[in-house]
């Protein structure tokens, strides 16, 4: 009913001002200025309890997470197991304590943050500069890109192609080829 009540609010704050506004019109005695005398009880509209929401079989739990460095969402829809159909939000937060819980209709939205890079962007890696030093970095060479590491190559002792190579960022394939790349750097 909670639903109800929050998807027409508006709805029923109109519908109590126009019962409110017709009453008064109604009610108005012209000759005296003024309500008359005698003024029948004032009317309040009764609104139900809320219902309390419970998971259906229909239920879906989707879950949000961001990651707090790359701003990346992941999102993962699956059909509520059978043990928590029936359940209660309050159930469900005492389930899901480490997740900020909301209803989207029938569903239930799970949103979680969590520090760090989605996978996606682990996966991308690259070599370049931090301050005077080499580095290996999560992202794309000219793009966005977050420190992993700094080695204690300066920079300023290697050949000036390979300084200009680190300037651009030397994509690497995967963290099998970074070892070789960065001993290629230290000879």
């Amino acid at each position: 009913m909670g639903a109800f009540r929050e998807r027409y609010r508006f709805a029923l704050l109109l519908g109590v001002f126009l019962a409110v506004a017709a009453g008064y019109y109604f009610l108005w005695d012209g000759k005296k200025g003024g309500l008359p005398e005698e003024r029948p009880p004032e009317v309040v509209p009764q609104l139900e309890e809320p219902a309390v929401f419970t998971v259906g079989a229909d239920s879906h739990l989707i879950y949000q997470v961001t990651y707090s460095q790359c701003g990346h969402r992941e999102v993962l829809r699956e059909r509520t197991p059978e043990d928590e159909i029936g359940l209660t939000l309050d159930d469900l937060r005492t389930i899901y304590r480490d997740w900020s819980i909301e209803l989207d209709g029938s569903d239930i939205l799970l949103n979680s943050v969590i520090d760090g890079l989605c996978e996606y962007c682990r996966e991308k890696i690259f070599v370049g500069i931090h301050e005077g030093r080499v580095a290996v970095y999560y992202g794309e060479p000219g793009g966005e890109a977050w420190l992993k590491e700094v080695t204690e190559i300066p920079v300023e002792n290697l050949p000036p192609r390979e300084q200009e190579d680190l300037r651009a960022g030397i994509p690497v394939e995967d963290e099998e080829e970074l070892p070789h790349i960065l001993e290629g750097l230290m000879n």
